[in-house]
C-alpha cells in the first residue's frame, strides 16, 4: 500500500476490500507448493526479526519454499552454499564485500529459517512426480538445466502422429492467451511440467506459479479465484451482515433435507412475473397464510380432514395427486430434472432443492412460481365464496400464464432487434439467450413457444373443470377452532365469572362481516338465520340446505327465507312477506314476532325479534352493537322508516296475515329468474 500514488483512494479501498473478504488458503491442496511463498503461509510460521526478512528477499531474492530447495541433493542448501551465494549476491546488491562477522551471522539466520520449515512440505517438493499426459492436452516443456538459470519454456500441445509423439507449438501473449503457430516438432530433450491455467488463460508452468486459480475459500465454500469479481465481493459483505431467516431451519426440520440456501435466495424464474412469485416469496419466509392460522376455522383442508399447513398444500394426496403430478407430468418433456423420492420432490417445490448443492433453474422456477400462485388463488376463493375447489381450473390458468409469460420474453427480444432495423450493421440475440426449453428464440428475434404448452393446456382442459370433492366426511363449518397456544388471548386465562350471558345476546359467531370478509362476500344471512334460530353452532352446510330452488353445495347467498321461517312458526302462525313502505302505520309491525328484513340495492338482510312494551330487538352484522355482542333496540314507528322487504311470522288472526299474501311455493322459473336477479345485484354483502 505504502507503494501506490497517495491519492490514489479507489485504489487503495479496491485492495482494502479484497482483503477484507477473508480469503483462506486451502491446505489440503498440494498443487504448486513449491511456488508458495516462504515468510509468509498458512502452512507453517517463519519467526524471525524483520530485518533478516528483508535482507534474504532484497538481496538473495529468497520468496518461494522452492528458492531454499537443491535439486541436485534434493534437500535444502548446506551452510557452504549458502555462504556462496551470500558472499556473490552481497557484493552485488551493496557494491561492497561482505566481512567474516557478518557472513557467519547471515548463515546461521538463513540456516534458522530453514530449519523452521516442515519436513513434510520438503519432502512433497521434492518427491518425483509423475507426469500423465493426454492428446491435444497443453504442457509446459523446460530444458533440464541448472536451477539458477531462468530457463526457456516452451507451451506445446500434445499430437500423436505416426512417428510418435510430436508438440504443436504455441505462443502465450502478454496475458495469458494462446495462439497456435502451426510449428509441430518433437523436442525430446525437454522436461514436461504441468500448466497452471487461470480460467482459460495459461498462468504458467504449475511448479512456479503462484497464487493458483484454485485452492481457496471464502467463509468455508471453495471458490477459483479467476471467477472473482466486485458482485462477488459485493456478496461476501452481504452475506456476513446478512441474518439467517429462521424459516431456514423451520424448512429443514420439517422436510428433513440439507437445504443449500444461497443458491435457493439467488433462484429467479426467468418468465414469472413479480406478482408470480409472491407466493413462492412468502413459503420460502414461512409466511404464507394457511387455515390452521386462521381463527375463524377449525384449520382443516378443503380436500381432507388434516391440518391445511404450508407444507401440507405439497403432502396432500389429493392436492398432489390432481395438481403437482400433472405439474410434475409437465416438465418431463421440456426435459426439466425431478427427483426420484417424494421427499426430495417435497423439498423441490417448497425451496427449488434439486440435490444438496443443486437448485432449479431459471425456466423450471417459473413453473413452480406460477403453480404456488394459482393453487393458493383457488384455495383463498373455494373459502371466501364457500365453494369446492377445483384444481382443473388452477392447473389450467397456470399454463396459460405461463404460455403468456412466455410469448412475452420472446417478443422482448423481439422488439429489439427491431429497434435495430436500418442500421448499418444489426446485432444478432447472443447464443446464450436461444438455448432455453420453453422459448425458442433465433438470432434475428422470431421465437417460437414449445408445443408441450398447448398440447397439455388442451388436454386439461378437455377433462372438464368439476370442482374436487372431499376424501372424507366434510368439516363441520360451523363450529370455531380453539386458539393457538402462541396466541391464546390473555384474558382467556382468567378465572370464569358466575354472570348468566345474555340470552338476547348476538348469535352471529364466526359469520363474516363485510370488513372482515377481505374483498369476498359477507354472511349477514348465516348472521341472520343464527339469530332467528337463537343457535350459534348453526352451520353454512344448514343454509345451503335452504337456498332458493332447493339445496346448493357451492353458494350460501341466496336463501328461501321463507323455508327458515316456517321451521320457526308455532300453532297458529303463518309466513307472509309484504314491502315496508306498503306499512303505514307502525303498530302494525308489533304484529311480527320473527321477521327477516333484506334490501337488494345494496344486498343485505338483518334479523327482526319482538321486544317488550312495542320494541323490537334488531340484529345487523355491520353493525358496532354486533361487535359488542348486543342488539340495537328500535320502536316499531324507527323501524318502519327502513326500506326494503320483509318476511315475518305473524298470527293468522292479525292484520298483517290478512292484508299480506301468505306464502306460495314459487314455480321453477320464477326461482331461476330470482336468482339470476340475486346474483346480478349481489356485490360485496351477502344476502
Amino acid at each position: 500500500m505504502s507503494a501506490l500514488p497517495k491519492k490514489s483512494r479507489f485504489i487503495k479501498d479496491c485492495i482494502r476490500a479484497h482483503w477484507a473478504r477473508g480469503i483462506t488458503q486451502d491446505c489440503s491442496v498440494k498443487d504448486g507448493l513449491a511456488a508458495e511463498p516462504l515468510w509468509h503461509t498458512p502452512r507453517f510460521r517463519i519467526v524471525c526479526n524483520w530485518r533478516v526478512r528483508h535482507y534474504f528477499v532484497n538481496v538473495l531474492n529468497v520468496t518461494q519454499i522452492s528458492d531454499i530447495i537443491d535439486y541436485d541433493t534434493d534437500r535444502p542448501f548446506t551452510a557452504q552454499r549458502w555462504r556462496e551465494w551470500i558472499g556473490t549476491y552481497h557484493r552485488d546488491a551493496r557494491a561492497e564485500n561482505i566481512t567474516e562477522e557478518e557472513l557467519d551471522e547471515k548463515v546461521i539466520q538463513i540456516i534458522d529459517v530453514v530449519n523452521q520449515v516442515p519436513d513434510d512440505i520438503i519432502r512433497e517438493i521434492t518427491e518425483p512426480q509423475n507426469v500423465t499426459v493426454s492428446p491435444k492436452e497443453m504442457m509446459a516443456l523446460m530444458l533440464p538445466d541448472a536451477q539458477d538459470e531462468e530457463g526457456e519454456v516452451i507451451y506445446a500441445r500434445i499430437a500423436e502422429t505416426d512417428n510418435g509423439t510430436r508438440f504443436d507449438i504455441c505462443k502465450i501473449d502478454a496475458v495469458g492467451y494462446e495462439h497456435k503457430t502451426g510449428q509441430r516438432k518433437a523436442l525430446m530433450r525437454y522436461d514436461l511440467h504441468q500448466v497452471a491455467w487461470w480460467g482459460d488463460r495459461v498462468q504458467g508452468p504449475l511448479e512456479s506459479s503462484f497464487p493458483l486459480d484454485k485452492g481457496w475459500k471464502i467463509n468455508g465454500e471453495t471458490i477459483l479465484l479467476s471467477n472473482s469479481c466486485v458482485k462477488d465481493t459485493y456478496d461476501v459483505f452481504m452475506w456476513r451482515k446478512f441474518k439467517r431467516p429462521p424459516s431456514e431451519a423451520g424448512w429443514e426440520e420439517r422436510l428433513g433435507l440439507a437445504v443449500p440456501w444461497q443458491r435457493t435466495w439467488r433462484v429467479n424464474g426467468m418468465y414469472s412475473s413479480p406478482r408470480d412469485k409472491l407466493t413462492m416469496a412468502k413459503l420460502l419466509r414461512r409466511n404464507l397464510f394457511t387455515a390452521s392460522r386462521n381463527p375463524e376455522t377449525n384449520g382443516t383442508c378443503l380436500l381432507c380432514n388434516e391440518q391445511e399447513t404450508q407444507l401440507h398444500l405439497v403432502q396432500c394426496e389429493v392436492i398432489h395427486r390432481e395438481y403437482w403430478q400433472s405439474m410434475l407430468d409437465l416438465m418431463v418433456p421440456l426435459n426439466m430434472p425431478i427427483p426420484h423420492h417424494k421427499k426430495e420432490i417435497e423439498a423441490m417445490l417448497v425451496t427449488y432443492r434439486l440435490a444438496r448443492d443443486r437448485v432449479v433453474n431459471k425456466e423450471q422456477a417459473s413453473i413452480i412460481d406460477i403453480a404456488w400462485r394459482c393453487l393458493y388463488a383457488e384455495i383463498v376463493r373455494a373459502r371466501v365464496d364457500n365453494a369446492l375447489v377445483c384444481l382443473q381450473s388452477a392447473k389450467v390458468r397456470g399454463i396459460k400464464m405461463l404460455q403468456s409469460r412466455a410469448e412475452a420474453y420472446g417478443r422482448r427480444w423481439e422488439l429489439w432487434v427491431i429497434k435495430q432495423l436500418g442500421r448499418k450493421k444489426i446485432k444478432t440475440i447472443p447464443r446464450k439467450h436461444q438455448r432455453y426449453t420453453i422459448v425458442k428464440q433465433r438470432a434475428y428475434g422470431s421465437y417460437t413457444v414449445n408445443p408441450v404448452l398447448k398440447a397439455f393446456q388442451r388436454r386439461w382442459e378437455e377433462s372438464g373443470f368439476t370442482p374436487t370433492p372431499r376424501t372424507r366426511a366434510a368439516r363441520r363449518v360451523g363450529r370455531r377452532r380453539p386458539p393457538s397456544p402462541d396466541r391464546q388471548p390473555a384474558e382467556s386465562e382468567a378465572p370464569p365469572t358466575s354472570v348468566e350471558p345474555d340470552p338476547w345476546r348476538d348469535l352471529s359467531g364466526d359469520a363474516k362481516t363485510t370488513a372482515t370478509a377481505r374483498g369476498g362476500h359477507a354472511e349477514c344471512n348465516l348472521a341472520t338465520a343464527r339469530n332467528l334460530h337463537r343457535n350459534e353452532t348453526l352451520t353454512r352446510e344448514y343454509m345451503r340446505d335452504h337456498q332458493l330452488g332447493g339445496r346448493d353445495g357451492m353458494d350460501t347467498r341466496y336463501p328461501d327465507w321463507h323455508m327458515i321461517l316456517q321451521e320457526l312458526i308455532e300453532e297458529g302462525e303463518c309466513v307472509v312477506q309484504f314491502k315496508m313502505e306498503n306499512i303505514i302505520d307502525g303498530d302494525m309491525l308489533q304484529q311480527v314476532r320473527l321477521a327477516a328484513l333484506y334490501t337488494l340495492s345494496p344486498p343485505h338482510v338483518v334479523a327482526v325479534i319482538r321486544g317488550e312494551a312495542g320494541s323490537v330487538r334488531l340484529y345487523d352484522n355491520d353493525s358496532t352493537e354486533r361487535v359488542e355482542g348486543t342488539h340495537i333496540t328500535l320502536t316499531t314507528r324507527q323501524l318502519v322508516q327502513r326500506h326494503g322487504t320483509m318476511i315475518a311470522i305473524v298470527k293468522t288472526s292479525s292484520g298483517l296475515a290478512s292484508a299480506a299474501p301468505r306464502q306460495a311455493r314459487p314455480r321453477p322459473g320464477q326461482i331461476r329468474e330470482a336468482r339470476r336477479r340475486a346474483r346480478r345485484a349481489s356485490g360485496r354483502h351477502g344476502q
